[in-house]
């Protein structure tokens, strides 16, 4: 299985071995697949003068002049060829790869076309002309040091094979740029809707196209629309046997063609989250939609076509093949109703996020859902599908994989602090388990070892994890039957957490007493005389407040606050007034202090919601 770990400015790819490929500047890996030769693939984007590569290119990218670039490794990790496309500033973000090992990526190009810049990297005879920010695709021969197609003008969306090496984008123009339908298309024309902007100005949509285009990069096969009044934007895109284009997305389109038969013909997503009094507009689109599209191999219609979503806002985010053609796609759901999904219990969305990962199936002619789950992982993780070698959908978040659509002991497990779904604890840790009918007489246990219960009912179990916890196993839970149900879960020796009020949203700008400031999140503070910390009970210049903390494991780490900040910390200790597993840290603010945010810094690991609301009286 091939695993991706990125930082801000260090690339790490882990096949049997990690390999670290890096420059001075910032360098971001967007895409990755693995060959049919067993090779891995990798591209993204680098602003590093001195990115590592195999051969010199023609010119290197600056502070403010990004490159993309190609790596290829093999089973070892080792690189075998790493290689910059010496283009204007451009992001690659897709990428596919053939039987012949040729390399075919495509981003988008911003190209100003003054003299002395460089140019992009044109074939003779390409198609495509393209504005000044437009797509790209580039191919690339098996040692990634010749070019063997480049092309402007379309790109920005997931790039395919078929058998014949044809290549295949499902891409996105802004409003009518650039792309020329061919004659017979499924869709010549679109309804141009704004997507952004004010009733004096508005902002185009971003409309979706899928275009087949000849291995030599020459000859445009076929090209059609396949979007809405409100535009659609692809995530994946996959070639059959036939030549046929299976493509996955998102669309804020409630007219997105759709076929009878098919799994959702109605447009549902009708209940968004409403955006923040300062995104409000009058050109705000419909609320977002995922959607499963099968184009016909000469691109002149469609085999079949549906929405997939829940009545709130949701997306298609990666999509992959199984056990009998039947599809498996990820995505992330503000829905409470997905088809055939779980109940949501009360406690398991993610604190200060109406988002939830989920992982469907659906048949492989778009008739019909097998299944449907949410998936609860760590705060803000990506979540991709794969496929085992059994056909069976496995969910990647971060780097953990873990089997999905199969009977789930419990709904979520979450931080009992900030309410964040959690793959991975701390030795003395609080945490809950959502889910139904787990019944009075339930047990918990991790890696054998018995968790610490505080609270159970039918719905719902808060225990501490056992301070012996200290490897990664299974957490199972046993119900008044006495089955046991098993499901992964990791070990770390901290995993710091700040108890929230989560009665209180953070915002952009607070006011309080006629001062504005950014306040951060809204954690549980104490001021010196014991009363809660507010706007209207602000803490007193030079005191003492104090933050409650979780998931520190067994010793108390060294904690600071990140300079500058209006204060220091004094202690961090063992909460006497509360259950064991919740730590205090008392800060000492300064003479100087103002209403604002403070960041503690934890040893050892990051705080998850590291920015705190604190009220100071001036």
């Amino acid at each position: 299985m091939l695993r991706i770990l990125l930082s801000a400015s260090v690339l790490v790819l882990a096949v049997h071995a990690q390999t670290r490929i890096t420059g001075s500047g910032q360098d971001q890996i967007t895409a990755s697949v693995r060959g049919a030769d067993g090779f891995v693939y990798a591209t993204g984007v680098t602003n590093s003068p001195d990115f590592p590569t195999t051969t010199e290119p023609t010119s290197r990218p600056s502070a403010d002049s990004y490159r993309p670039f190609v790596l290829k490794l093999n089973a070892k990790g080792e690189v075998v060829y790493s290689t910059l496309i010496a283009a204007p500033t451009a992001s690659a973000r897709w990428m596919a790869v053939n039987g012949n090992g040729e390399v075919v990526i495509s981003g988008q190009s911003v190209e100003l076309g003054t003299i002395g810049t460089v140019q992009f990297p044109l074939t003779p005879g390409s198609v495509g002309d393209g504005g000044l920010n437009t797509g790209f695709i580039v191919k690339l021969d098996a040692t990634g040091a010749k070019i063997l197609v480049g092309i402007r003008g379309y790109g920005q969306g997931p790039v395919a094979y078929d058998a014949e090496d044809n290549i295949y984008v499902a891409g996105m123009a802004y409003g009518d740029a650039g792309i020329r339908p061919t004659p017979g298309a499924f869709q010549a024309a679109h309804e141009n809707r704004p997507c952004a902007g004010t009733g004096f100005l508005g902002f185009a949509c971003f409309y979706q196209y899928v275009s087949k285009i000849s291995p030599d990069g020459t000859k445009l096969l076929y090209s059609t629309f396949v979007t809405g009044s409100y535009g659609a934007q692809a995530s994946a895109l996959l070639i059959d046997a036939a030549g046929n284009a299976l493509l996955a997305g998102s669309t804020n389109s409630p007219d997105y063609p759709v076929t009878a038969g098919s799994l959702q013909t109605e447009y549902r997503a009708a209940n968004p989250p409403p955006p923040p009094s300062s995104l409000r507009s009058s050109n705000n689109p419909p609320p977002v939609s995922g959607y499963l599209t099968k184009l016909n191999a000469t691109g002149t219609g469609l085999l079949w076509s549906t929405y997939f979503s829940g009545t709130g806002a949701d997306t298609i985010q990666s999509l992959q093949y199984g056990a009998n053609g039947d599809l498996f796609l990820t995505g992330a759901s503000a829905s409470r109703d997905l088809p055939l999904s779980q109940g949501l219990p009360r406690g398991c969305p993610v604190a200060l996020s109406p988002e939830i990962p989920y992982v469907a199936q659906v048949k492989a002619d778009g008739s019909a859902l097998v299944a449907s789950e949410y998936v609860y992982v760590d705060a803000y993780a990506p979540v991709r599908v794969g496929v085992t070698p059994e056909g069976w959908a496995e969910v990647i978040e971060g780097v953990e994989p873990h089997l999905t659509m199969s009977p789930a002991p419990y709904l979520c497990l979450v931080d009992s602090a900030d309410n964040s779904r959690l793959t991975r604890v701390a030795p003395g840790q609080l945490v809950t388990l959502f889910s139904e009918g787990l019944g009075e007489a339930s047990r918990v246990t991790f890696s054998g070892v018995a968790g610490t219960l505080l609270y159970e009912s039918a719905e719902q179990i808060n225990l501490r994890v056992p301070a012996e916890f200290a490897m990664s196993g299974i957490l199972w839970t046993a119900n008044e039957g006495g089955k046991l149900n098993g499901r992964p879960v990791g070990a770390v020796d901290r995993a710091p957490s700040v108890f929230l009020d989560l009665n209180r949203a953070p915002g952009g700008i607070a006011t309080c007493r006629g001062r504005s400031f950014s306040p951060g999140y809204p954690a549980v503070t104490r001021n010196e005389d014991g009363t809660l910390n507010s706007c209207d009970n602000p803490a007193l210049k030079g005191s003492v407040i104090t933050f409650y903390l979780n998931g520190l494991g067994n010793n108390a780490p060294v904690a600071t606050l990140e300079s500058p900040q209006p204060g220091s910390v004094v202690a961090v200790e063992p909460d006497p007034d509360s259950p064991a597993g919740v730590w205090r840290m008392r800060v000492q603010l300064a003479a100087s202090a103002s209403s604002g945010a403070i960041t503690p810094l934890i040893e050892g690991a990051r705080l998850r919601y590291g920015s705190l609301a604190v009220w100071i009286a001036p």
